[in-house]
């Protein structure tokens, strides 16, 4: 960037736990130093239709003379061109190499035919939700099931994330099945069963539940010695 306001932003969106190989800084601290791929902010867009320091050749040469593979530039071109001769040549340049565009092309690292033209940030987010394209990952994981997230650059060999598809393992004698995710460990069976428990009524009950551990919810009838029936649940004294 030309700026530091906009390297101090840049900085504060760019936590380094996800931009660890990216180096952010400004066009003057950067002379006497290349990289392979550079992508320069010009920043400078205005009504009032002023540039600021970006007349500046000097800057202008160490700026665009940094990368060794690929550079991308992203500025309002046309004020540039109105208001420097050495933009205005650079400007020309590019058209006439069909080097200047509305918008970046992007490809897929895990699917390479896959390519996309963005102009803002929301339409990366759109676009490539997850870093990567809109085709489903279909990853297979160890557990069988295939990735069904859209295709993702985090994790490509799918160590930290977890299967999301329905587990449908039995959980018990009865062939029932687990309707928990993949990746969580199994819970007993809580298909609801009809029990027929100790005290001879019919309940239905959770399947893993044993007999002994089942409350009747049956009232009791029978009759207290006063004559009057019992009012509490079967199993209650």
């Amino acid at each position: 960037t030309m700026y530091t306001g906009q390297l101090l932003l840049f900085k504060k969106l760019m936590p380094r736990n996800e931009f660890d190989n990216i180096r952010v800084c400004s066009v003057d601290n950067f002379q006497g130093e290349e990289n392979d791929i550079v992508l320069l902010s010009l920043v400078r867009s205005n009504v009032q239709e002023k540039i600021g320091f970006l007349k500046t050749t000097n800057r202008a040469c160490v700026a665009l003379s940094r990368a060794k593979l690929g550079f991308y530039c992203f500025g309002n071109f046309q004020l540039l061109k109105k208001q420097s001769p050495i933009w205005s040549q650079i400007v020309d340049q590019m058209t006439k190499r069909g080097k200047l565009g509305e918008s970046l092309g992007l490809y897929c690292r895990n699917h390479p035919d896959r390519k996309i033209a963005v102009s803002s940030g929301k339409a990366i987010t759109n676009k490539a939700p997850q870093g990567g394209c809109m085709q489903q990952c279909d990853y297979r994981l160890k557990c069988g099931h295939v990735c069904r997230q859209v295709c993702h650059v985090k994790d490509p060999e799918h160590k930290v994330m977890k299967c999301q598809a329905r587990c449908e393992k039995k959980v018990c004698d009865l062939g029932h099945r687990c309707e928990d995710r993949c990746s969580v460990r199994c819970p007993p069976c809580r298909v609801m069963v009809k029990k027929t428990l100790h005290c001879g009524h019919e309940s239905e009950q959770h399947c893993h539940k044993p007999i002994t551990e089942c409350h009747c919810p049956e009232k009791c009838d029978k009759l207290l010695g006063c004559g009057h029936s019992c009012k509490n649940n079967c199993d209650q004294p």
